[in-house]
C-alpha cells in the first residue's frame, strides 16, 4: 500500500490513491488502514472492492437460488446451450455467458407474464384486476409463481449493477450493491456479507473524506473504457484482468522468473508496446478499410436476431408444455420446471421469505457492528440455513434422535432403580426386572409402533400350491380383475419418455398379455390414499417418506429406474398417477371389443354404457375389498369364471373365504404364485388337520381386519367397526 502511494504521488502529485481488489485483499487492506491510520489510514487512501468479483459472487448466489429448479435444463431443452454448459451457468464461472442467460430469463418471464395476464383478462367478464394487483395475488397464493417472481427480482438487481457500470451511473451502482447485500446473508456468503456493508459505508462517507474522489466517481471514473465501443465500460478489476492477459501473450514473462530485472522490464514495457502496435495498425489500415462501427457488439442485428430466436425457443417450451409455465401454475405447491417435481411447503416458504430473512440479517449487522459497534466486526455471522431445491431438510432425523433420547432415559432410569434396590437388601432382584420401564414394551413395539411380521407367511398353509404363472383355469376366465397398484410396480418404465406415453407404450401391452380370446371384461381396481388412514403408519415403514413429489401431466418426463421406485413411494404421486391413468385407459379403450371398468377415486369409469350403481360411488380405501365388489358384480352380470392378478396375500385370503358369497363357479388368483381358488377351497384329505384349522383361523382374522376398514358394500360412508 505504501508503494502504491509513492507511485501515485510520483505519477500524479496530490492525487488520492485508490486501490482496487477482490474481497480477500480488500479485507487485508481495511485491517491495515485501521491498524496504521497515520501511514495508510482512510484519510490517506481509498480501498475499493472490485465489481467484477462482486458480479461473479452474485452469480454464485443466483446459482444457489436456481439450482434444482430446472432452470439450467430449460436452456438444454431449448438447445441454446448443451447440457454441460447449461449446468455451468449455476456456478457463474463464465461471467458473460451467465449474464446472457440472466437476460434471456428476464425477457422470458416478462413475455410469459404478459401472455398469462392477457389470458386472465379474456376469462369471463370484467372488471379485472390491474396487472400489479394480479401479480401480487399470484405472489401470495401460487408458490410456483411466487418463486419465479423472486428469481426475477434477484436477476433485476444483477442487471442494474451491470447497467450502472456501463452508463457510468455511480448512484445506480451503489443502489444495486445495497439491494444485493441481503442476498449475501441469506445464502451464506460470509466474506462478502462481512465486508460489503463496510465498503458501502466508506462510499457513503466519501463526499466528506475524499470529495475529489467522490466527484470523480460521479463523473463515471469508477469504470474504464478500453475501446471506442459504446456501452463497453468495464470495472477496474476487469481492466486489470485484461492487462494480465496482454502480458501473457507471446509467452509473456515465461522463463524470466529467475531474472527479476528482465521480468520487471517486460511487465512495465509490454502493455505500452502493445498499445503502440495497435495505434500503428489503426493508422495504417484505417484509410484502406471500411470505417469500424462504434456500436456495442451485442447491439448488432445478428446478435439481436440470435437473442430473439433464443427467446422464442424458451417461450415455445412453455407453450408446448415441455416445461411448466410459471404464471399459469396456480396450484398450492411449488414444482420444478422440467420434471414437475413437487417441492415441500417448508422449502417453498423458505424461498419466499429469503429476501426478508436476508434483509433482517443485513439490518441487524449494520446496526450492531457498524453504527452502534456493540459487537465486533469479526464475530461469526450465523447462517440463515435457507432451504432450497438442493438444500432440503433431512429425512427421518427425528427417528434417530428419539431412539437416542429413549436409550439415554432408559439407562438413567435403570441406574436409579438399581441403586434404590441396593439400599433394600430384602427385595428380590428377579421381581425387580419383571416390570416394564416403558409405556410400550420393546418386545411388542418399536418407538410406540406395533411390530409386524411377514404377512405372506399366511399362504404357506394353503395346500396344493401349483407352480408360477397362471393356472389352466385362469385362461378360461371371461373376466380379468387386476390389482393395478401391483401392476404399476411390476411394469418398468422403458419405452415411454413422458407420462402421456406411459399408458399406451408400457401399460397396455402388459394388460393385453393377460387377456385371452375368452376375455370379455377387464376390471382395473386402484388403491386410494387417504391422509388420515389406518395404513399411513405402514406406508411410512415401507419408505413413504423417502419418495419425492412430482406433478403428473402429459408432458412431464417419466422417472426412470430407481427414480421410478422413489416416485411410487409417495402416496400423493400414486394418487395423481392412478387417476390420470384411469382417464387415459377410458379414452384409449373406447373402441375396444372388451368391456373395461376402471376405478377413479370413489367413482368407476367405463368405456361402454353400463349400469354402475352397484359399484359407484364406493368408499372402500383399498383395492383388496373393492376387488371383491367387482367380482360380485361380474357374477350378477352373468360371468361364471374370473381371474384375479395381484401380489397381495390379503386378496388371496379374501377371495378364498368369500368364494361362495361372490356367486362364481370358478375363480383363479395369481399372486407371487398361481392359485386355483375352486380347488383350494376344498383342501385335500392328505393335508394335516392342524394346518387346515390354522388356515381357516387366519382367513377369519383377515376378514375381520378388513371389516374394520370398511364393510363389503359400497354404501358405507365410513369404516364400520
Amino acid at each position: 500500500m505504501l508503494v502504491v502511494m509513492k507511485a501515485t504521488e510520483f505519477v500524479n502529485p496530490g492525487q488520492v490513491p485508490v486501490i482496487v481488489a477482490d474481497c480477500p485483499l480488500y479485507t487485508q487492506q481495511k485491517k491495515c488502514q485501521w491498524k496504521f491510520p497515520d501511514e495508510v489510514g482512510e484519510s490517506k487512501m481509498v480501498c475499493f472492492m472490485g465489481f467484477l468479483h462482486i458480479e461473479m459472487m452474485s452469480q454464485e448466489c443466483g446459482g444457489k437460488l436456481l439450482a434444482g429448479s430446472g432452470w439450467d435444463r430449460m436452456f438444454a431443452l431449448a438447445k441454446i446451450f448443451n447440457t454441460g454448459v447449461a449446468a455451468s451457468l449455476l456456478s457463474g464461472k463464465h461471467v458473460k455467458r451467465t449474464r446472457y442467460a440472466y437476460q434471456l430469463t428476464l425477457a422470458w418471464l416478462h413475455v410469459l407474464k404478459i401472455q398469462a395476464y392477457e389470458g386472465y383478462c379474456q376469462e369471463g367478464y370484467g372488471p379485472h384486476e390491474s396487472m400489479e394487483m394480479w401479480e401480487n395475488r399470484l405472489r401470495n397464493n401460487a408458490p410456483t409463481t411466487s418463486y419465479w417472481l423472486t428469481v426475477r427480482d434477484y436477476l433485476r438487481i444483477n442487471c442494474r449493477l451491470i447497467r450502472g457500470q456501463r452508463v457510468r451511473n455511480w448512484p445506480l451502482t451503489l443502489n444495486a450493491l445495497e439491494d444485493l447485500c441481503p442476498w449475501l446473508f441469506a445464502f451464506g456468503h460470509t466474506n462478502y456479507a462481512h465486508w460489503m456493508p463496510v465498503f458501502l459505508k466508506d462510499m457513503a462517507n466519501l463526499p466528506d473524506t475524499h470529495p475529489a474522489v467522490h466527484e470523480a466517481f460521479m463523473e463515471g471514473k469508477f469504470v474504464v473504457q478500453r475501446g471506442d465501443k459504446k456501452f463497453s465500460l468495464m470495472p477496474l478489476d476487469q481492466s486489470q484482468e485484461h492487462s494480465i492477459k496482454f502480458l501473457k501473450e507471446d509467452s509473456g514473462p515465461k522463463g524470466l522468473y529467475a531474472q527479476q530485472e528482465e521480468k520487471e522490464i517486460n511487465e512495465l514495457s509490454k502493455p505500452e508496446v502493445l498499445r503502440a502496435i495497435d495505434e500503428f495498425e489503426v493508422a495504417c489500415f484505417s484509410a484502406s478499410s471500411e470505417k469500424e462501427s462504434l456500436e456495442h457488439p451485442e447491439s448488432s442485428a445478428a446478435e439481436q436476431k440470435k437473442f430473439l430466436n433464443h427467446l422464442k425457443e424458451l417461450c415455445n417450451l412453455a407453450k408446448e408444455d415441455k416445461i411448466v409455465s410459471p404464471f399459469k401454475e396456480m396450484g398450492t405447491e411449488l414444482i420444478t420446471l422440467d420434471t414437475g417435481e413437487v417441492i415441500d411447503h417448508e422449502i417453498s416458504n423458505s424461498l419466499r421469505e429469503a429476501p426478508n430473512i436476508g434483509k433482517a440479517m443485513f439490518i441487524e449487522f449494520v446496526r450492531d457492528r457498524i453504527e452502534k459497534a456493540t459487537k465486533p466486526l469479526s464475530d461469526v455471522i450465523p447462517r440463515a440455513n435457507l432451504l432450497t431445491f438442493t438444500n432440503r431438510p433431512p429425512v427421518d432425523l427425528k427417528k434417530g434422535a428419539s431412539k437416542l433420547g429413549s436409550a439415554k432415559a432408559n439407562t438413567a432410569l435403570v441406574t436409579k432403580l438399581f441403586m434404590s434396590l441396593q439400599a433394600r437388601p430384602d427385595l428380590n432382584i428377579d421381581d425387580f426386572f419383571k416390570h416394564e420401564n416403558q409405556h410400550e414394551p420393546p418386545s411388542l413395539s418399536d418407538q410406540g409402533k406395533l411390530r409386524s411380521g411377514t404377512k405372506s407367511d399366511i399362504l404357506r398353509c394353503l395346500p396344493g400350491m401349483p407352480g408360477p404363472g397362471p393356472s389352466p383355469s385362469a385362461k378360461e376366465a371371461s373376466v380379468v380383475v387386476l390389482d393395478m397398484a401391483a401392476v404399476i410396480h411390476i411394469i418398468k418404465t422403458q419405452r415411454a419418455r413422458v407420462f402421456g406415453e406411459y399408458t399406451q407404450m408400457d401399460l397396455m401391452p402388459y394388460l393385453h398379455s393377460l387377456m385371452t380370446d375368452r376375455t370379455t371384461r377387464v376390471d382395473e381396481v386402484w388403491d386410494k390414499y387417504i391422509e388420515a388412514s389406518l395404513k399411513s403408519q405402514t406406508r411410512v415403514k415401507r419408505g413413504g417418506t423417502a419418495g419425492y413429489r412430482t406433478q403428473v401431466s402429459a408432458k412431464i418426463p417419466l422417472p426412470k429406474g430407481a427414480q421410478w421406485q422413489k416416485f411410487l413411494k409417495d402416496s400423493q404421486n400414486k394418487d395423481e398417477l392412478f387417476q390420470y391413468i384411469s382417464d387415459e385407459l377410458q379414452k384409449t379403450t373406447a373402441g375396444s371389443k372388451y368391456h373395461l371398468l376402471t376405478t377413479k377415486a370413489n367413482l368407476v369409469l367405463s368405456n361402454k354404457p353400463t349400469d354402475l350403481e352397484a359399484l359407484s360411488p364406493c368408499q372402500q380405501e383399498e383395492a383388496d375389498t373393492r376387488m371383491m365388489l367387482h367380482l360380485r358384480h361380474t357374477a350378477e352380470q352373468g360371468h361364471t369364471k374370473a381371474y384375479l392378478r395381484t401380489v397381495d396375500s390379503d386378496v388371496v385370503v379374501l377371495a378364498i373365504n368369500l368364494f361362495h358369497e361372490l356367486g362364481l363357479s370358478e375363480q383363479s388368483t395369481t399372486s407371487q404364485n398361481c392359485w386355483d381358488l375352486k380347488n383350494a377351497k376344498h383342501c385335500p384329505s392328505s393335508t394335516r388337520s392342524q394346518d387346515v384349522t390354522l388356515y381357516q383361523q387366519c382367513m377369519e382374522l383377515a376378514k375381520k381386519l378388513h371389516g374394520m376398514r370398511g364393510q363389503l358394500t359400497q354404501k358405507s360412508p365410513t369404516p364400520s367397526l
